[in-house]
Parts: structure tokens; sequence; C-alpha cells
């Protein structure tokens, strides 16, 4: 009896350790993901890396805090795509306080399996513009405008969140603040800290997809601890490359540098800074796409520039490299493939204005030394004085910048101790002629 008792009350045991262990809540880490730029193809990487990690986590969760003027459609539906499919719940909180998720950061917002914004935040004006800041023309518009509210429409449905609203935003730009979103079910909750949004959205349920089905989860992310996912070195220099403003500066540094070490050969560092520059430049278009139009505009300006030291325009030349490079940096990122990104005319007029300074002053300096008269080697000797080592008729030795030459009268005799100008040069025999009077005196 005592040995079945024994077995009774063990077996009591495991089976209040396993309904305990049934009801315990289940723990869940959350990969934070902080995003406080444009949305380029760095950030497409970042959000992929992010869910990737979380995804190695049963159950794991991903928070992107967003803060975003817009960005690249191609990286926002390759964003909308991952986040869509993502095996783990991904939770986009718009914070702190005056941020804003606008133009891409409005599809990213809707696409989340859990929307939230702080008070004090907005989101909407989601209507495409190209990266200049320009609006798109003619049929061009027309087709992308009608891709961009499909594409805004499917993901609202999907999500279940106004979809009438989202197409306003693409059609009209129209913005709304974080309780407006909330009235319009655009988003789940408003919160000021993170600890208040996992509180509001504690017990959610959302659907996620697992091996190409979707699965229910519930979310249990009070008290679990947050891994914020930090930037390499590499991704650290991609985000600051993904500013159109850096890259525009760092092809005008690259050539700028080629230029200068060009036309002054053996001084290297100009070369070395330029090559730096491309090579950046080149890791940049990577991030975002550039219209390669525009890049041989900037090109052809730097051989205008080079070509007006040679040819005499009267600054013709350098007038048109100017429009050229001016051209060239404004149509520089203008693609299809781009939304919400500005580039401010002030930018390109300041690199305009500077590479032109640099371009007429250099320009001028190697134009005087390029005309400038010889002054090494024999016909550097031409118009320079110096004194007759010797009588000079036919023939004698004059002393000139410290070194003796034969040399020749093309006149009277020169005698020995008299200053004499030197007036042509003929193989290693100067010809020379006697200094007068006051010039005598001045040398």
């Amino acid at each position: 009896m005592k040995r079945i008792s024994l077995i009774y009350a063990l077996a009591v045991i495991l089976a209040l350790l396993f309904v305990c262990a049934g009801v315990a809540p289940v723990s869940a880490a959350v990969y934070q993901i902080t995003i406080d730029g444009p949305i380029t193809g760095f950030t497409k990487d970042f959000i992929h890396k992010g869910i990737r990690k979380a995804a190695d986590d049963p159950n794991g969760a991903v928070l992107i805090k967003l803060d975003t003027p817009g960005g690249l459609i191609s990286s926002t539906q390759d964003i909308v795509k991952d986040i869509l499919n993502s095996p783990v719940p991904v939770i986009v909180y718009v914070a702190p306080s005056g941020a804003r998720a606008g133009s891409a950061g409005t599809f990213i917002t809707l696409a989340a399996h859990v929307a939230a914004m702080a008070s004090g935040t907005h989101i909407g004006a989601a209507h495409p513009i190209l990266l200049t800041g320009g609006e798109l023309k003619g049929d061009a518009r027309e087709k992308v405008v009608n891709d961009t509210i499909a594409f805004i429409r499917s993901i609202a449905q999907k999500r279940k969140r106004n979809s009438k609203w989202a197409e306003e935003a693409v059609k009209k730009s129209v913005s709304i603040t974080a309780k407006e979103a909330l009235k319009k079910g655009i988003i789940d909750c408003v919160a000021d800290t993170r600890s208040e949004l996992f509180k509001k959205i504690e017990g959610k349920v959302v659907e996620v997809s697992a091996a190409g089905e979707m699965k229910k989860r519930t979310l249990h992310l009070m008290g679990q601890p947050v891994h914020e996912i930090q930037l390499s070195f590499i991704e650290k220099i991609g985000k600051k490359l993904g500013d159109p403003q850096i890259m525009l500066i760092l092809l005008v540094i690259g050539i700028l540098g080629i230029y200068l070490e060009v036309k002054t050969p053996g001084a290297t560092m100009p070369g070395v800074i330029g090559a730096i520059a491309l090579i950046g430049f080149l890791f940049a278009s990577r991030i975002l796409p550039i219209n390669y139009l525009g890049v041989i505009l900037i090109f052809l300006a730097i051989v205008l520039f080079i070509a007006e030291i040679y040819v005499t325009s009267f600054g013709a030349l350098t007038v048109a490299g100017l429009t050229s490079l001016a051209i060239g940096l404004k149509i520089l990122f203008q693609t299809e493939k781009s939304i919400g990104l500005r580039i401010p005319y002030l930018t390109i007029f300041g690199i305009v204005a500077v590479i032109g300074a640099v371009v007429v002053v250099l320009g001028a300096l190697l134009a005087r030394d390029f005309r400038r008269k010889k002054r090494t080697g024999q016909e550097g000797l031409v118009g320079e004085t110096g004194v007759a080592k010797t009588p000079i008729d036919e023939k004698g030795k004059v002393f000139i910048h410290g070194e003796i030459w034969d040399a020749c009268s093309t006149g009277d005799p020169i005698e020995e101790g008299s200053p004499i100008r030197v007036q042509g040069v003929k193989g290693l025999l100067l010809v020379v002629e006697k200094v007068e009077g006051r010039e005598a005196n001045s040398k």
C-alpha cells in the first residue's frame, strides 16, 4: 500500500508539473530594428536580416521602430514582401513623438502584423514622386500611380485595414495623426513607450507564415527581453551612403580628385582621395538607383573643363561644362523606382558653384603657367642677363646663372666684364648683346 501511495503521489506531482508547464507563459525574445532615415536598399537588407535572426527563435518577434520620410518603391516592395511572409510577428512602431511614416513608411506600417504609433507622430503622403522631388509625367505617371494604388490596397486588405484611406494616401497624398490613424482603422494602438505598447498588444492573436501555411500566434511580449540588432561597420557606412546628397558629393569629390591628379601629375593625394570617393559612390550605387545619363553628363563636364585650359574659348567651354554638370546632377537619381526622397536644388547649386570656382581658379593658374615663358634649359636663357668672362667678338665666354657658356656678339665686340643680355640660342652657343647705360646699372 505504501508503494502504491508513493507511486500515486509521484504521478500527481508529475501531472501538476505538466499542467504548470502548459499554462506558463512562453518566452518570446523581441528583436528590435531601428529605422530612422530614407528607405533604401540598405534598409531592405537590414530588415531582412532582422526577420531572419528572429526566425531562429521559435517564439521570436520583430519590432521595427520607424521614422522615415519615404524612400525607394523597389526597396519598399521587397520589405513588404518580407513582412507579409514573415514566420514571426512583425510589429511596426512609429516613434518617438515627432517621427513619421511618410510615403514608403506608410506601406511598411500597413504591412505589419501589428501597427502602432506614438502620440505626436503622423503617417501618409504616399503619392509617388521622383527622387529629385519632381512629378512623373504623361503615361509613366498614370502607370506608376495606378500600380502604387493597387499595391497599397492589397496590403491594407491583407491586414484588414482601411483600404479606402490607403488609396487616398497615394492619390491625394493625405497625411493623418496617430489618433486619426487609430480612429480610421489604420493602426492597432497608440502608445508613447515600448512597455506601454507591449501592454496594449498583450494576448493579441496574429497570423504568421509557417512553411507556406498561415499559423495563428498569440503575442506575449510583456517582460520579455528586447535585443537591439546592431549595425556592422559596413552597414553603418551603407546607411550613410543611402543619403542621395552624400552620394552626390562622393561622385563630385571623386571626379574632381581625378581631374586634379590628371592636371598636376605626381601630386598623388588628389588621385587617392578621388579614387576612394569613386569607390564609395560605386558601393552606394547598389543602394540607390542611378541614371547613367546623368553620370555621362558629369564626365562630359570634366572633359569640357580640361579643354578650356588648352582652347581659347573665352569661358564658353567652362559655361558649357557647368551647365552639363548641373543637368547631370539633377537627373542622376531621377528614375521611376523611387518615391518620397528629395534632393534640394540648393545642394545642386552649391556643388556647381564650388566646382565652378575651383575650375575657374585652377584653370587660370594652369593657363598662366602654360603660357609662361620657359625658365629652364637653353630656351629659358633668352632675355636673361649676365657678364662677359672674356672679350667677345666672333666667340667668347659669358657667365649666366652660375654657369659659363660659349657666346658670340650680335654687333660690336664686347669687352671682358661688360654686362650682357642673351638674344638667342644656336645649339650650345648663346647670341648676346652688350647692355648699355642705366639698364646695365639696374642689373
